[in-house]
């Protein structure tokens, strides 16, 4: 997921809520969600500003619950989202157009396979919630059944679907979002059984396809430089040359 970042570096201080047995206590005066909210539409007209960690809570049943609600009362400009990793409320801005190449790239090439006709679905901007962990994460491209993407099935919140039941998802690594994308949506789509999981890091030159996954770990990485290439199993039979991938030229 691409997250961008300004020349320097840019410290935001997390904004930590403290829950009673009951209900939420007050926030640090450091970072309130209705700051949060302000930061993004004061930055709005700015590509390239860091992402925000807005909330940090202990995980239980309920507070899960409570943070989905905290995440989506945050008004945010357009072209901005949110996410859910590890229990902090994520806010990023729209990705560059190397960004958007890239995917473009891979979204031709699955479509070149028919997937259609496989009763699959390629899709960018949807969000998908893990089950085990309560995180929502919105990855880059994400590929489904087509019921499951007309929302056959599913009476949770029409924008997100379960990562339970998709067959790929893409991400393209931004150097602020290393961590997230390498690390902890690896273990989070893992954890919700998602069968392969495909990471592009244009900075690294790597490209790298999860595969088999079993507790919270992929139990199969293919990793390639720009000179290789990364063979996806069925339904999708399907080559990608890394170069094409990372947009090189050699």
């Amino acid at each position: 997921m691409w997250s961008p970042r300004i020349r320097g570096s840019l410290e935001l201080l997390p904004l930590r809520a403290a829950r009673t047995s009951n209900s939420w206590g007050s926030f640090e005066k450091r970072r309130t969600l209705a700051e949060c909210s302000r930061y993004a539409r004061k930055r709005s007209g700015y590509r390239r500003e860091p992402p925000m960690t807005c909330a940090v809570q202990e995980r239980t049943e309920k507070s899960e619950m409570d943070l989905h609600a905290l995440a989506e009362s945050i008004e945010l400009p357009d072209g901005y989202r949110t996410e859910i990793i590890n229990g902090s409320i994520i806010v990023s801005p729209t990705p560059t157009v190397r960004h958007a190449d890239i995917l473009t790239e891979v979204h031709e090439s699955l479509l070149e396979v028919g997937l259609k006709g496989q009763g699959l679905r390629a899709m960018q901007m949807i969000t998908l919630e893990i089950a085990k962990t309560g995180d929502r994460y919105v990855p880059d491209l994400v590929v489904m059944p087509i019921p499951l993407a007309r929302g056959e099935g599913w009476d949770g919140p029409e924008w997100t679907r379960p990562a339970e039941e998709v067959e790929l998802v893409v991400e393209v690594v931004s150097p602020s979002s290393r961590h997230a994308d390498w690390i902890d949506k690896a273990k989070g789509y893992a954890q919700a059984g998602v069968p392969l999981y495909l990471v592009i890091d244009p900075v690294r030159e790597e490209v790298a396809l999860f595969q088999d996954p079993e507790g919270s770990e992929y139990q199969e990485v293919t990793r390639t430089q720009k000179n290789g290439s990364v063979r996806f199993p069925k339904p999708f039979d399907l080559k990608l040359d890394a170069a094409d991938l990372l947009l090189s030229d050699t």
